[in-house]
C-alpha cells in the first residue's frame, strides 16, 4: 500500500466530508499535513538533482477541489477524462506523465467527487441518445489513492446506474479487491498493465 510522506490540504477541501475523512486518516497515520490556500503552492524540500526532486514529488499528495466545469477530451479511448486524481506514485520509465505534468509531478486527489460525477451526468445528457464514455486514468493511476479517497468506488457505482454512461481506467497496481464486489452494472472496464517475471527481473 502506497503512503505519502507529506500531504497538503487545500482549505476548501475540508468543506467536504471526503476531505475531512482523509485528513483524519492521515493524521491517524502520523503523516505530516499542511493546510494551504486555494490554488496554494505545494512546496517540497530542496532537492539536489532532478531525479531526487521527482522521487520526493512521487511521495507528496495535494488534496484539492476540482473546479473546471468542462471536462477535457480523451480521444480516441473515451469521450472525456473523468478528473478524480492526477499523477501516480509509480516510476515507470515509459510513462507519458513525465512530460504531461511538467514541474508538478506530485499526486493530486480531488474531494468533490459527487460534483464531478454531476458534471459527468450533464455531459452525458448533452450527447443523448448516444452513450458517453469517461476515462479515469488519463492523467493518473487512481488505484494507489483509492484507500484514502474512495473515488473509484463512487464512480463505478455511479456509472453502474447510468444507461448512457460508461467508465474505464487502467492500473499497474494490484490492490483492487475492494472494487470487485461493487454494483458496476457491466458499465466499467478495467485494463491492467502487467509486467512478466522476465521484465521485473531485469
Amino acid at each position: 500500500m502506497w503512503l505519502p510522506r507529506k500531504v497538503f490540504f487545500e482549505e476548501k477541501a475540508l468543506d467536504y466530508r471526503r476531505g475531512r475523512e482523509m485528513l483524519d486518516n492521515f493524521k491517524d497515520r502520523r503523516i505530516p499535513v499542511e493546510i494551504i490556500k486555494a490554488g496554494g503552492r505545494v512546496k517540497g524540500r530542496a532537492a539536489g538533482s532532478p531525479l531526487q526532486a521527482l522521487a520526493e514529488a512521487k511521495q507528496t499528495l495535494a488534496v484539492r477541489v476540482h473546479r473546471a466545469r468542462e471536462f477535457s477530451s480523451c480521444r480516441p479511448s473515451a469521450h472525456y477524462q473523468l478528473p478524480l486524481s492526477s499523477s501516480c506514485p509509480g516510476r515507470c520509465e515509459y510513462c507519458y506523465l513525465y512530460t504531461r505534468l511538467g514541474k508538478r509531478p506530485y499526486l493530486r486527489a480531488y474531494v468533490n467527487v459527487e460534483e464531478i460525477l454531476d458534471r459527468a451526468k450533464a455531459h452525458m445528457e448533452e450527447r443523448l441518445p448516444e452513450v458517453t464514455t469517461f476515462e479515469g486514468s488519463a492523467t493518473s493511476d487512481p488505484v494507489p489513492l483509492e484507500p484514502f479517497t474512495g473515488s473509484l468506488a463512487a464512480a463505478i457505482e455511479f456509472f453502474g446506474r447510468q444507461d448512457h454512461g460508461r467508465f474505464r481506467f487502467v492500473t499497474k497496481f494490484s490492490q483492487v479487491e475492494g472494487l470487485l464486489g461493487l454494483k458496476h452494472g457491466g458499465h466499467t472496464r478495467f485494463r491492467f498493465s502487467v509486467n512478466t517475471d522476465r521484465v521485473i527481473g531485469e
